[in-house]
């Protein structure tokens, strides 16, 4: 039964465009504007709410692969600053859970340390600059 459900979907999706990074986006923003409306009741964010699907689910449902990948490449070019700022976020949020991230005092240069080592003498790899910190 689901495998069979699961091949009249694969057999209806073919052809058509699908899910890309601009329809991952407008799908998240859909749920973040529904669970605000449930809470704030306003008529006109409900229209955006329907209009935001709608639109999401015509790009998936599409067969127009050249105009959807040219949406898909405006929205990648006009959000890659915030990505990056994201990506370099998640990175460093991710580090963090594992070491320590210290700025020499006389170059500036960040360097990772390992946490739970203690008190430490640190020499800094660009300048050579000793300083004492606690990981």
């Amino acid at each position: 039964m689901l495998n069979k459900l699961k091949q009249k979907t694969y057999q209806f999706m073919q052809g058509r465009y699908g899910l890309d990074t601009m329809g991952n986006f407008l799908l998240w923003t859909d749920m973040i504007l529904i669970l605000i409306n449930l809470f704030a009741r306003n008529l006109l964010l409900e229209l955006l709410i329907w209009g935001l699907v709608i639109y999401t689910y015509i790009r998936i449902f599409s067969r127009n692969y050249e105009k959807r990948n040219a949406e898909n490449t405006w929205f990648l070019n006009h959000t890659q600053g915030l990505r990056d700022r994201y990506r370099r976020f998640s990175a460093h949020a991710r580090i963090r859970k594992t070491h320590h991230i210290y700025t020499c005092p006389g170059c500036g240069q960040k360097i990772k340390i390992p946490k739970g080592k203690g008190k430490i003498l640190i020499t800094c790899p660009k300048c050579r600059i000793e300083f004492t910190k606690k990981s």
